[in-house]
């Protein structure tokens, strides 16, 4: 959400910051979900691919009790990220984005208790089979990404 919005002051107690991603502070791990009800008013931005697509994006806020006023679709979360930034609108993004994206200037982030927004990791192997050096050095970024808060179960 942008920094700018009535949402960021009203939902202060529920409000992530980049660095409560990034460190994965306890806020991170503690904060509440906000209430999506509380921003079916707003324009949303969507991606035409991805994890937050506009199909996933329209999940979340039906969960939630609404349909999501679209105001820009975009072709990549980077893009959407952007105009995020930039004030004209807001959308879901997955904390990897933020972890792993390197940007200088962040939005305000919130937690959403919806089961549409959340996915599942699989690594799934032959038994017994041949685990190549690569695939190895794979699951261990990914067992450490798990074991960090990055993703929740």
């Amino acid at each position: 959400v942008p920094a700018d919005y009535a949402l960021c002051r009203e939902c202060e107690s529920c409000a992530l910051s980049a660095d409560d991603i990034k460190k994965g502070s306890m806020k991170f791990l503690t904060a509440p979900s906000i209430d999506l009800m509380l921003a079916s008013k707003l324009p949303f931005i969507v991606t035409d691919y991805g994890e937050f697509s506009s199909h996933r994006t329209n999940e979340i806020c039906e969960f939630a009790g609404f349909h999501p006023k679209n105001a820009l679709r975009v072709r990549t979360i980077e893009t959407m990220f952007s105009f995020i930034n930039a004030g004209l609108g807001i959308g879901f993004v997955p904390d990897t984005l933020i972890r792993f994206g390197n940007f200088e200037k962040h939005p305000v982030y919130f937690r959403t208790s919806s089961p549409f927004s959340q996915n599942s990791i699989c690594l799934v192997s032959k038994k017994n089979g041949y685990f190549t050096k690569a695939a190895k050095e794979y699951s261990l970024v990914l067992k450490k990404l798990v074991d960090s808060g990055t993703w929740r179960v």
